[in-house]
């Protein structure tokens, strides 16, 4: 075909086919072409037949994303966004909020033009001392939103008719004189406890391991030293970490490109002081905007997969005392200077599997040692030795084997102060629903009668004190307990509503939104 081509290339023939092939590239391949791949979708979601749009999404997803900025600071990173899965929620809230705006509808509630525009001129980001300012709300719609001024509007009266449609719901919630009652007695009934804390840690000191008992154990337990060096292998086996100082200059998300220039051109001034020999430390600390600018940017021994990628980039490729060039990340400008490198170590099992027997002996070792002192401790106090004459006891004894203290490792003698039912963690203590329980159960003086078990610890508990609530303050509480009580109801009514309208709801997710997040 080509020589067939070569040979007649000046014919009329040729020019029309070669016409005919550019035209095809062209409609195939140019711009607006029919088989040109868009990723972006049209839409985000469809529920009940009413599409989500892109803008709605965006909106959505800058609003978390603006919340969790503020929460975080500079530690908020994509990577971070990502982990917390602010995409998917971005979506899930858009679908929460359709179905309700639908129910809003079905309802009757109506949203007029007038209330969008005070609702509009409240926004606290659109005012200027103390005072709306269009332009500053259209640059922040226009540029923050990406989004136009009528559908950003749009979404505050959907957000309007939401309220009201929760207002409708919690204005349905009904709470009895008897619920307010029990709410009252779960906040001010309270206990005070006395306690001995055996701590299996305190016991290294009186155990001894032999080579024979080390060569004893992998004979027998070879599997679960194995199985630790498994779990626990960063402990053995530590990834090459450099440690780096960093000058920041920051760039918010809605920076003009005019003045994203001014700001880096500020970094790359900088980075030539620097460069010129002046302390790295002392430039970060006066003119870095990063979180550790007070500590001279240190920041630490970084690992691979501790920054977003175009940082771990930069750190990982510097040699020690060399400085980066300006890069930036999606917090702003940075320059970072490696100061030290730590290398890779790698240990393996057969290197460290004598030094995980003793420490596995001497975990299985202390935590009996423990729980034996905790139990003779226990029948020692139940016989009716206070706390307080015990631990005297202890340190009178010269013989600390002695059978009328029969104790190896003197425990820790507390309080946890007073504290009522409704919580989930017993102050110093831990969590435990049975000690909770049997502790409000008891009264005044009595001691638990059991050894209780929790965050690797063993307790024997005294009820020092309960303290019943004051009725005459009920009065006083009933109104504020009315509306905690409608309002945790409330939440409740709305999750079992929402549950069961996405139940009934028809869904469709766009199948490119993944390709949209990816981008």
């Amino acid at each position: 075909m080509l020589d067939y081509m070569r040979e007649h290339s000046k014919s009329v023939l040729i020019y029309i086919l070669f016409a005919i092939i550019i035209m095809a590239f062209i409609l195939t391949f140019g711009p607006g072409s029919i088989t040109k791949c868009d990723l972006t979708p049209k839409y985000v979601a469809k529920v009940n037949g009413r599409v989500l749009t892109l803008d709605e999404y965006r909106i959505e997803l800058q609003q978390l994303q603006s919340y969790y900025e503020s929460r975080f600071g500079d530690a908020f990173t994509p990577k971070l966004a990502e982990r917390l899965g602010l995409r998917r929620s971005a979506l899930e809230n858009l679908i929460q909020d359709r179905l309700m705006v639908e129910e809003a509808k079905r309802l009757g509630i109506f949203v007029s033009d007038d209330e969008v525009l005070n609702e509009v001129s409240n926004l606290s980001w659109a005012k200027e001392k103390g005072k709306f300012n269009f332009d500053r709300f259209e640059k922040m719609v226009r540029y923050h939103f990406k989004t136009s001024l009528a559908k950003f509007k749009e979404r505050l009266r959907s957000q309007i008719a939401i309220s009201r449609f929760k207002a409708l719901l919690k204005g349905s919630v009904m709470v009895s004189d008897a619920e307010i009652e029990d709410r009252f007695d779960l906040e001010n009934e309270k206990v005070d406890l006395e306690y001995l804390q055996f701590d299996p840690g305190n016991y290294k000191d009186s155990i001894s391991i032999t080579a024979q008992d080390v060569s004893n154990y992998l004979e027998k337990h070879d599997k679960e030293a194995r199985n630790y060096y498994d779990e626990h292998e960063r402990m053995y086996n530590k990834p090459k970490a450099v440690r780096a100082r960093r000058i920041l200059i920051k760039v918010d998300a809605d920076t003009s490109d005019r003045v994203k220039k001014r700001l880096k051109r500020r970094a790359k001034k900088l980075r030539r002081r620097v460069i010129k020999g002046i302390d790295f430390a002392k430039i970060a600390k006066k003119y870095s905007d990063g979180p550790k600018k007070e500590q001279g940017g240190d920041m630490g021994f970084i690992e691979p997969g501790m920054v977003e990628p175009a940082m771990e980039k930069e750190l990982f490729k510097l040699g020690k005392g060399e400085i980066s060039e300006v890069f930036e990340t999606s917090t702003g400008y940075n320059i970072v200077k490696v100061e030290d490198i730590r290398p890779a170590v790698v240990k393996k099992y057969e290197d460290v599997k004598d030094e995980i027997a003793r420490r596995l002996i001497m975990q299985e070792q202390s935590v009996e040692m423990a729980k034996k002192d905790a139990e003779n401790a226990l029948n020692k106090v139940k016989s009716g030795m206070s706390f307080t004459d015990f631990m005297a006891a202890f340190d009178n004894a010269e013989d600390k084997n002695n059978k009328d203290i029969p104790i190896a490792v003197k425990p820790k003698k507390s309080m946890t102060g007073p504290f009522t039912r409704d919580r989930e963690d017993i102050p110093w203590i831990g969590k435990s629903a049975e000690l909770l329980k049997e502790a409000f159960d008891m009264e005044k003086g009595k001691v638990v009668p059991k050894v209780y078990h929790i965050n690797g610890k063993f307790f024997i508990v005294r009820v020092r004190d309960h303290i019943m609530p004051n009725m005459q303050d009920l009065e006083k509480q009933r109104g504020l307990l009315r509306y905690r009580i409608r309002d945790e109801k409330a939440r409740e009514l709305l999750a079992d509503w929402m549950k069961h309208a996405r139940e009934e709801a028809s869904v469709e997710v766009a199948s490119n939104l993944g390709m949209m997040n990816k981008q």
